[in-house]
Formats: C-alpha cells, structure tokens, sequence
C-alpha cells in the first residue's frame, strides 16, 4: 500500500505594509511627472501665485515674475529651512502659464490638503511649494532633551494656512494612520511630516552601550503616538549626503559615533 504523504502548504503571515494607509492626495490643477526624481507642473492663472522653496523652480512661461520672501531666522539657522522663498506672479502672462518646480536632490512630491490635515508639522528641508502665498512655517521645540540626537535637531515646523503644501522626500514614501495611542518608532531623519495630534519625541535606542555605538542606527530613535497620519521617506537627503560621502552604502546608520570620538 502506498504510503501517503501529506504535503505542508506555507503559511504565510498577514502583511499590513504602511504603503498609503489613511492618505488622501488632494485635487488641483497640477501634475507631478517622473518616479524617483519628480518635478511638478503647475499652471498659473491670471494673477496666480504659487509660494516655491528657493532654487527650486526649473522653468516659466513668460509674464511670470519671482518676488523674493524672507523666512524666519531661526527656522533657518537651527530647523533646516531655508531663509528666502519665492512667490511666483503670474501677472502679465497667458492663463494657465506654465511653472515648473523640483526638489534639489532626487526627491518625490507630496501634495497634502491642508483642510483635510491643519496644522501639519513637518521637518526641516521638507517644504518645496504652497498655493497658500501667506503660509506661515512656525518653528517649535522638540519635547525631549534628546532632540539635539534626533535626526531632525530641536526644531519642528507646524504649518498654518490652507490650500495645498508640496512636500520633498527621498527614497520609497510610506504614510501611516495610527489609531488614538499607538506607538510607531522610526529611524533618524525618516520622518517626513505627521498630523496634527501626533506625539513626537525621541528615545535613546535600546540594546546596550555596544549597540548604541556600533549598531548602525545612532543613539536616537523617534517615537510617534496616534491618533494621526505620518508620512516617513526610506532616504533622507542628510543620510545620502552622508553616504556618498564616505563611500559607505549603508548610509542611514552613521556607523559608530563613539569609534569616531575616539580617531
């Protein structure tokens, strides 16, 4: 009699990737074109005006003139933000003039509703746009004494306007709904902006001395708590300005800040 064997099937595990959970893209009169490195077009009507990070235009129609804003000081000098931005008019030309934008680096574009998510924080060097020329970028302190190690220094930027913010993010980006008390930790410098109602601070990373120093992913750790949306990106400009400089691929680890004090 033949002997009968049962064949295992594989169980695979329930996966809940982060992806575009609770995300929302707003509807405007704009595109963003490309994959890895996006540029956004948008179409200025007659006396339109779009609020752009400084160096990020590519090109304009002719009858678009930049009038150049100053920020604040202190978002500048210690957030990451730039101190001038550039408000784009579109008061001599055709409905509809074209005005190309870009992040400095290969980047994504993330347009987010302001009236669907006020008073959104975001981090330093994420701002690339608004259609909210009055947009006001406050600048807050992170509740930690460990902000100075965080990734993201001691400095926030809740933003107060309406309309449309376009944000600049590097790598895959991935959006995340947390319900009222869940906790999400994330690595230094991946978070791009989160939601109004979005505990930020930061903790120490676990595992010991050893793994503090030489583990790969700095002293630091945020530490987000729902309810609210986050929006993280897998590679920040700071760590790949880091990686090419030093050759090394695993870039988002900063090797071993106490090897360092050391040489």
């Amino acid at each position: 009699m033949p002997s009968m064997q049962m064949e295992m099937q594989p169980q695979s595990m329930p996966v809940q990737p982060m992806g575009f959970q609770g995300y929302q893209a707003p509807q405007g009169n704009f595109q963003i074109q490309g994959k890895e490195s996006q540029i956004c077009h948008f179409p200025l009507p007659k006396n339109g005006t779009l609020l752009v990070e400084s160096g990020a235009m590519r090109y304009m129609s002719p009858g678009i003139t930049p009038e150049l804003k100053m920020g604040q000081c202190m978002a500048a000098c210690c957030g990451g933000e730039s101190l001038f931005r550039v408000l784009y008019t579109n008061g001599g030309g055709q409905e509809g003039a074209m005005l190309g934008i870009a992040p400095n680096f290969n980047a994504n574009i993330i347009p987010v509703s302001l009236e669907m998510y006020p008073r959104l924080t975001i981090t330093g060097g994420a701002f690339l746009a608004a259609t909210d020329t009055e947009l006001q970028i406050r600048t807050e302190r992170v509740k930690s004494v460990g902000g100075a190690f965080a990734g993201q220094g001691l400095l926030l930027h809740p933003l107060e306007g309406r309309g449309t913010v376009f944000l600049n993010a590097g790598g895959t980006i991935m959006f995340r709904t947390l319900a009222q008390g869940e906790v999400l930790y994330a690595s230094t410098g991946s978070v791009v902006a989160f939601s109004e109602g979005v505990q930020f601070t930061v903790e120490m990373v676990g595992g010991g001395i050893t793994n503090m120093c030489c583990g790969g992913e700095g002293l630091f750790n945020t530490k987000l708590v729902g309810p609210g949306l986050v929006i993280i990106q897998s590679l920040s400009f700071n760590e790949l300005r880091a990686a090419l400089a030093t050759g090394n691929g695993n870039g988002g680890g900063g090797g071993c800040p106490c090897l360092a004090l050391c040489l």
